[in-house]
């Protein structure tokens, strides 16, 4: 029986509307959900009761000798038959019915004979061998021909009922890497080890080929020979006193003298002049005054504390911060490392909290190195058993 012949089936039982029936049996996986992460037990009379198995936390090692760290983790079973517990563990169907009723607004006796035609339409199928399922539950199963039945969760089901647990994730392990109070045994990981995320690929830089510039064509000018000097008549050399030679050359030395000196005093202006005029000291640099010299150093600029922040959004967790920033979500213990004074909880933060990032440094975060990544799993394993 699918989830629409149910609903179908339970509107002609119970005369709601079909779109009532859906409403409720979606709070009804809703409120199982809840209860089962506070260790609840719901019961449905004549048919069984919900409840939470745990999984606690181990180390697995796989056909290839790998190791993992397993977080912990809950699995939402039916059993067919009612166990005692403690009345405080216990929700009984009137308690459910009024739970749900909430949440559709029905009066809570409407919710609880909707309820128990539910329990007895399912009861029902399993007996005629028919497989029930709920959107958002899980399936009922025949599991024998006696009646009995077995319950497969849906997938939204166990995502409620791990919740608590969504920010831990599997972890491969180094040799050498031991956690005593942990139980290790050998068999194959059910989940895939984590895929650790790789950097992005470096931005090759385009090598732009050198453009070569045609070079221009120098004007070709028509040469025209020379005109031809005019044959001039040789003439005698005329004759000049000793003396006046050279007076006349010691002039011309004079003159070339004093321009050189001149033309050398105005460059050693001009140069420190331009030198004055031109030095700039970078803002991130000291001068400092010595009695001979006038030394620059370089002063090293302290690396960021901090990167940014993030305000947490609906379906925001830790594990998503830290994947975001981080490149890994086993980073998210540093995140509530960081933010201790305001996250209390790293199961339930407030929408609209703002925390702080931490840069990789303060950390010695790198996702690329497994030593990084064990020292968080460690980290993770001290939290998880705080909050135990």
């Amino acid at each position: 029986m699918k989830h629409k012949e149910l609903v179908s089936e339970l509107a002609g039982r119970t005369g709601w509307a079909l779109d009532d029936v859906g409403g409720i049996l979606s709070a009804l996986a809703l409120e199982i959900g809840t209860r089962l992460v506070d260790n609840k037990v719901v019961c449905f009379p004549g048919l069984g009761q919900f409840e939470a198995e745990k999984e606690l936390e181990h180390i697995s090692v796989d056909a290839n000798g790998k190791r993992y760290l397993i977080p912990p983790k809950l699995k939402p079973i039916f059993n067919p038959v009612e166990k005692d517990k403690g009345e405080g563990d216990v929700l009984t169907i009137k308690e459910l019915a009024t739970a749900v009723a909430v949440h559709t607004g029905k009066n809570k006796d409407s919710a609880e004979q909707f309820l128990q035609a539910f329990s007895a339409l399912v009861a029902e199928a399993i007996r005629l061998g028919q497989e029930v399922e709920v959107k958002g539950l899980g399936t009922f199963k025949p599991a024998s021909p006696e009646g009995k039945l077995c319950f497969i969760p849906a997938k939204e089901l166990e995502s409620a009922v791990n919740k608590p647990f969504s920010f831990f994730e599997i972890t491969e392990l180094n040799e050498g890497v031991h956690f005593p109070d942990l139980e290790e045994t050998v068999q194959e990981v059910s989940e895939p080890a984590p895929e650790v995320s790789e950097a992005p690929d470096e931005i090759q830089e385009e090598k732009m080929e050198p453009q070569v510039i045609p070079a221009e064509k120098e004007e070709s000018f028509p040469t025209t020979p020379a005109p031809l000097a005019e044959e001039k008549e040789s003439e005698s050399p005329r004759r000049y006193p000793w003396w006046g030679v050279a007076l006349l050359l010691l002039v011309v030395l004079g003159v070339g003298l004093y321009g050189i000196f001149s033309l050398e005093e105005k460059d050693t202006k001009a140069v420190l002049l331009t030198a004055r005029d031109t030095i700039s000291v970078d803002a991130d640099t000291v001068l400092v005054e010595t009695p001979d010299t006038l030394e620059i150093k370089a002063v090293e600029p302290e690396p960021p504390k901090e990167i940014g922040k993030d305000t947490i959004a609906p379906g925001d967790m830790l594990t998503t911060i830290a994947l975001k920033y981080y490149g890994h979500k086993i980073f998210w213990v540093y995140l509530f490392d960081y933010n201790k004074g305001i996250v209390k909880d790293p199961n339930n933060i407030p929408i609209g909290t703002e925390i702080r990032i931490p840069a990789r440094e303060l950390y010695g975060i790198d996702p690329h190195k497994a030593e990084s990544r064990e020292e968080a799993a460690r980290l993770q394993t001290e939290i998880l058993t705080k909050n135990k």
